[in-house]
């Protein structure tokens, strides 16, 4: 039977367990963990596929059809004809995971292997000189309850800013706002933006870039307009261009905060495993 916590991330409603117990190892679909380490399924994949002395069966292995058919069964997997895939699918363990970090190269994978050397060299340092083990950055790993309730405060702070800025009018005569002069690369980006704000754990990259990426349109279109300006117009819209500058500055530094707040995302995936290995609590 399937075990373990319930989905996070981008997929918000997808209520079909994370981990799950395959071939009496606990596992994850290799599409979770590529969406973790900011990665391509294929990307992922192929990193275990030309690498089999590092991957054993214990670390990841490809599912059986038969083994296929018991996950769509079970729910775990959704059938071809509703978003699943017809290639037989990839799965990883606990220690796969850790080994993809120590071989990928994206830059998520590079901050979770520092954070996992950083926390063995501690414990054997602590082991070799005979201590009880204290360790003293498991915040990196391990969100506090105080951490989380601050993520979820900044992500709505984030999105209010954010449609703050896009929806400020920056040309007095037609009343445009930024949305409207960033029709084609702005199209959307508030729903976007609130999925990913939304999501727990594991975020959307790819959002966040393009959230990034907003920002920095919006700087240039100020900065275009503020040198086209004429001499009349200039003490009206030149303040409204300089407060959206400061609007941008607060959006990026929001953002910068929530990533300090939060944990690196290949970290929360491992979470995942950790928690559907703890046994259920007995009845008190």
């Amino acid at each position: 039977m399937p075990a373990g916590s319930e989905i996070t991330g981008s997929d918000v409603n997808d209520t079909r367990p994370a981990v799950f117990d395959l071939r009496g190892y606990q596992v994850m679909l290799a599409a979770r963990a590529a969406r973790a380490f900011d990665v391509e399924t294929r990307e992922l994949v192929q990193n275990i596929t030309r690498n089999p002395a590092l991957f054993p069966d214990r670390y990841a292995f490809q599912v059986t059809e038969a083994e296929l058919a018991g996950l769509r069964s079970l729910g775990v997997i959704p059938s071809a004809g509703r978003g699943g895939s017809r290639a037989l699918p990839w799965v990883v363990t606990q220690k796969g995971a850790i080994r993809l970090a120590t071989v990928m190269k994206s830059p998520r994978a590079i901050e979770a292997a520092d954070q996992f050397i950083d926390l063995f060299a501690e414990v054997l340092n602590q082991l070799h000189h005979g201590r009880a083990l204290r360790l003293t950055h498991t915040g990196d790993l391990t969100p506090t309850p105080r951490d989380l309730r601050r993520a979820d405060q900044l992500r709505h702070r984030i999105y209010d800013a954010m449609d703050d800025l896009l929806n400020t009018v920056v040309d007095r005569k037609t009343k445009a706002t930024v949305t409207d002069l960033l029709a084609d690369s702005s199209e959307g980006i508030q729903a976007h933006v609130r999925e990913w704000l939304r999501s727990r754990g594991l975020g959307n990259a790819q959002t966040e870039a393009q959230t990034l990426l907003i920002l920095e349109q919006v700087r240039d279109l100020s900065e275009r307009r503020q040198s086209a300006l004429a001499d009349a117009e200039l003490s009206r819209e030149g303040k409204v261009l300089e407060n959206l500058g400061k609007k941008i500055d607060l959006v990026r530094q929001m953002l910068t905060l929530l990533d300090q707040v939060e944990p690196n995302a290949v970290a929360g995936l491992l979470g995942s495993f950790a928690q559907a290995a703890l046994p259920p609590e007995s009845p008190g």
